[in-house]
């Protein structure tokens, strides 16, 4: 075996065990701390518009279907 495809192989050995998962792990604590601060702006800031009822969604939807 060369050194040439020694090194290929260490290389593709560190990439899956070290860098694979650091990068998920990075990507999930990205995700969790978004997650986070928007639910605690949400709580700081207050909430926004109250949820529609069916009726009121009814409504909306039937104008939209019937374009005016």
């Amino acid at each position: 075996m060369s050194l040439r495809k020694m090194l290929f192989f260490i290389g593709c050995i560190v990439a899956w065990v070290f860098v694979l998962p650091l990068f998920a792990l990075i990507v999930l604590t990205s995700l969790v701390a978004y997650a986070a601060l928007s639910e605690l702006g949400e709580l700081l800031l207050g909430g926004g518009e109250p949820p529609l009822d069916n009726s009121t969604a009814r409504k909306i939807a039937h104008r939209l279907s019937l374009g005016g």
